[in-house]
């Protein structure tokens, strides 16, 4: 391999340092970039090599090359090119090593995959994002083209060749004063480059703007080709800059484009290219700002503002929430506008009943025909006073419906996404400015309570995508409980408020838990508890206010846990509440449902606190009344769906029992229920039931004789649930679609195909990592994790992909372990940390590396001892984890041999 000077090269296989060099893969005037790899005990990757060429080591190319070096030294970012290593050869010509990156040049990758206008825009702000931390960084790098920036397989900016870059001082923007003779590449060339004058930051944004002219039109704006010097010195520091709209004729869609460009894109191009370097944009940030501005439809800098333009900007940008907040204010006007009519009619008839009785008591003549009709018209007046009064409450309440109503059909409508939200947003500012003028009328407080507790279900409806999440739900619910806390200092307080109160603190407290937020939530319903059971004069409680009380000792049950054992004996006094009042009340489903959560959360306690087989007849009684339920309302979903959490619940229990014929029964029963409501388009969440079970019907069979079925099922699983969690990552569905993935790398592993398997639980662990992200204490996403990463380790392992696996291996330990800061249970912990020793060791293994094997399995016996120690709610489980280890131990000690 021959340099092009004809000076011998390194050819493959040589090594310098750590690093053993493959082949050429660039050259350029004072040097080349080699692909190698590191080849020492540490580990094996490739890199991308760059060496100084022999008879090129002149003073000033070994300064510029330590200087990139030095500057690449400092720059850590994900779209910026890292140095990984450096050092110098034996005749001390220096070489970098640096982040392999393979990708394409931005324009070609642009033009492969004919990207549009928006789509090169936001892929353009990561390269911004880059820049800009260059320049915080205070370095300038002075070469910005196409041809340094590439786009990897996943669609992300890598910034390369810092040769030419300069590190500006502390206290200016500007670096030192380049030669005339500095290296550049004339069509991405400031004009200040050119010139041979001072450098800034300005440099770099005016690159940008060369970039983003190309991206755009295809070209760039002053092409130099073969041009004398002369010719394109001057077309760059003086010619005009043309429109990127005024350069399009060479696309066949020109037209569409020009429309585009015309305007905002125009301008943002243009103040870029400014040949003042003071008259462009002031940082690369406030360039990317303009970008976004005009993704989002807001108003940017680069064009001259007007009221006509930002009324413009504003409307295309909220046209949905604009249409919508017009019907609602007209709607609020006209109601407004009755009530007032009403108010001054009424206030007019009482002035004229007021009249008639004064004349009437004067003149002692008016008979008692008259006298009953000026009593009659007074009343009428006093009624037509109150009517007027209610007209905010009613408008309260018509909101409350029409919040309902308007976003059910909403939700029908694609893309109607940021309606929903500027829907909802706007609701809740009209009842927070509501609530500041509410005073102490009473009907109002409950009216607005009522208004903000169905808020609240919204933004959280865990049956679609949540629209504010659960911190604006908490936020509703706690502006509710404000509202109607007046009432409490009364000696007996209002019936209808208390039971919103109540209502309110019982969703506060559940919510509190599911958030990870669980020690609030005892105190708070307790707090409700004693104001429910405060003395009221040895009147017996209404059944609505003790209906409420056990559903309060429920939700307490619930949310006092892990404590199991203190959990019960309340959940018995919530049984033995709602057990009298179904008694007394025997046709209320309601209640019916309300006695089965009771049944089914001590059902939970006894089968975690004794033994599976006594907590039978709780889960029992729950499949009774929640089958009385559904028959009688057999057209009501809500009832259809709560007994096919009773069918689920139950087979998880046969299945602690070992009896996998009553499993199997339970889970076709739940099939059976839940399939026509999944025939429904819009019911989502009967379409995830219905997958749910699809999926773990095939998990019954671990070893199946013909596994084409069962992976038939997994795929359809998956087409019903991905559709549903695309929008996000945060939908209830995620972690279901994450475990149908897990099953189907599962079968495809059984099927020989581990390569296969892999992208299916690589899907799987993502998912859960996302759901995660957003949800830090949701055990059963850390346990996908965790499951999802031993399955692929192993598959990664089948697959010969060593290393791979190994690191792995490492990152979920080290996953895992990071947990504990956020107040993981101990016993998830532990099991956890189990999962992924044993997953290390399951790696070493598949290479006979018994000695690692043996290291890690001994790790991963400590943590699952200690987690069957521990109480949690996979005891079972935790044994099981105990037991592979231990047989893993095992067999790494007999291939080792009794002296290692």
């Amino acid at each position: 391999m021959e340099a092009e000077t004809g000076n011998p090269i390194e050819p493959a296989g040589e090594r310098l340092g750590a690093y053993r060099i493959l082949h050429a893969i660039g050259r350029g005037g004072m040097g080349a970039v080699y692909l190698a790899v590191r080849d020492d005990d540490q580990y094996r990757k490739q890199v991308a090599l760059k060496l100084v060429k022999p008879g090129m080591d002149t003073v000033d190319v070994l300064r510029r090359f330590r200087h990139e070096r030095q500057i690449l030294a400092g720059l850590e970012h994900p779209y910026i090119a890292r140095l990984l290593d450096g050092g110098s050869t034996a005749d001390g010509r220096p070489f970098l090593v640096m982040e392999l990156v393979q990708g394409q040049p931005i324009g070609e990758y642009c033009r492969q995959l004919n990207l549009n206008i928006e789509a090169r825009c936001r892929l353009f702000l990561k390269v911004c994002e880059a820049v800009s931390y260059a320049h915080r960084k205070l370095v300038v790098h002075r070469d910005l083209k196409p041809a340094n920036i590439l786009i990897t397989a996943e669609g992300s900016p890598k910034l390369l060749d810092f040769g030419l870059a300069k590190i500006l001082s502390a206290s200016s923007d500007t670096a030192s004063t380049v030669t005339p003779f500095a290296p550049l590449t004339p069509e991405y060339a400031s004009p200040e480059q050119i010139r041979g004058g001072s450098l800034s930051t300005a440099t770099d944004i005016y690159s940008l703007g060369v970039i983003l002219h190309e991206l755009l039109t295809g070209r760039t704006p002053h092409p130099v080709n073969s041009a004398p010097t002369g010719e394109w010195e001057r077309a760059v520091c003086e010619s005009d800059v043309p429109r990127p709209s005024s350069v399009l004729e060479t696309r066949p869609d020109h037209e569409r484009w020009r429309r585009k460009l015309q305007g905002d894109l125009d301008n943002i191009v243009m103040l870029a290219l400014r040949k003042e370097a003071d008259r462009r944009y002031r940082s690369v940030d406030e360039f990317a700002s303009d970008i976004r501005n005009y993704l989002e439809s807001r108003p940017v800098h680069a064009r001259p503002d007007s009221l006509w333009y930002r009324t413009a900007k504003f409307a295309r940008r909220r046209r949905f929430p604009l249409l919508a907040a017009a019907c609602v204010l007209a709607s609020l006007v006209g109601g407004m506008a009755i009530a007032i009519g009403q108010a001054h009619s009424a206030e007019t008839a009482r002035r004229l009943a007021m009249a008639r009785q004064e004349e009437s008591l004067r003149a002692r003549q008016a008979a008692e025909r008259e006298h009953r009709r000026a009593e009659k018209e007074r009343d009428l007046a006093i009624a037509e006073r109150r009517v007027a009064d209610d007209r905010v409450t009613q408008m309260v309440d018509l909101s409350d419906r029409s919040l309902s109503q308007v976003y059910s059909l909403m939700e029908r409508l694609a893309g109607g996404m940021p309606a929903r939200r500027e829907l909802i947003g706007t609701t809740l500012d009209f009842l927070e400015k509501l609530s500041t003028d509410a005073g102490s009328d009473t009907r109002l407080r409950i009216a607005l309570a009522k208004a903000f507790t169905r808020l609240g279900d919204i933004q959280s409806d865990p049956s679609g995508v949540t629209m504010g999440g659960w911190d604006g739900s908490l936020k509703s619910y706690r502006a509710g409980s404000a509202l109607l806390e007046n009432l409490l200092q009364q000696p007996v307080p209002g019936h209808d408020g208390l039971l919103v109160w109540l209502d309110l603190q019982e969703k506060t407290g559940l919510l509190l838990g599911l958030m990870g937020r669980g020690a609030e939530s005892p105190a708070l319903l307790r707090r409700a508890i004693a104001v429910v059971e405060r003395p009221a004069g040895g009147a017996s409680p209404a059944k609505d206010l003790e209906r409420r009380r056990g559903c309060l000792y429920l939700a307490l049950a619930k949310e006092i846990h892990p404590d199991l054992a203190a959990s019960r004996p309340i959940a018995e006094t919530a049984i033995a509440i709602l057990s009298a009042l179904a008694r007394q009340y025997p046709s209320d489903a309601e209640l019916r449902y309300d006695l089965s959560r009771a049944h089914t959360e001590r059902g939970y306690l006894i089968r975690n606190l004794e033994t599976p087989a006594n907590a039978r007849a709780d889960y029992e009684k729950t499949v009774e009344l929640r089958e009385q339920v559904a028959r009688e309302h057999p057209t009501d979903v809500l009832y259809r769906r709560v007994l096919f959490g009773a069918y689920v619940h139950s087979a998880t229990l046969a299945a602690d029992m070992h009896q996998p014929d009553a499993e199997r029964a339970y889970y076709q029963k739940a099939l059976v229920l839940t399939e026509p409501d999944a025939a429904d388009p819009q019911n989502f969440q009967a379409k995830g039931d219905y997958a749910f079970v699809l999926m773990t019907l095939t998990s019954l069979d671990e070893h199946p004789p013909d596994l084409a079925p069962s992976l038939a099922l997994l795929r359809r699983a998956a087409a019903l649930l991905e559709p549903m969690v695309a929008d996000s990552s945060t939908s209830p569905f995620a972690l279901t679609l994450a475990q149908v993935y897990d099953r189907v790398g599962w079968r495809l592993t059984q099927m020989g195909n581990p390569s296969e398997a892999i992208p299916q639980y690589r899907r799987a662990r993502s998912l859960a990592d996302a759901y995660l992200a957003t949800y830090p204490n949701d055990t059963a996403a850390m346990h996908q994790i965790v499951d999802s990463s031993r399955a692929l380790i192993r598959a990664l392992a089948a697959a010969g992909e060593r290393q791979s696996a190994l690191d792995l291996a490492a990152s979920l330990i080290h996953r895992v372990e990071l947990s504990r800061d956020r107040g993981t249970d101990p016993s998830l912990l532990e099991s956890s940390l189990a999962v992924a020793y044993l997953s290390l060791a399951d790696a070493h293994r598949a290479f006979a590396e018994w000695k690692s094997a043996r290291n890690a399995a001994r790790e991963a016996i400590g943590h699952a001892t200690a987690a069957t120690r521990l109480f949690g709610r996979d005891a079972a489980a935790n044994a099981d984890l105990l037991a592979q280890a231990r047989a893993l131990m095992a067999e790494c000690s007999s291939k080792l041999g009794t002296g290692d």
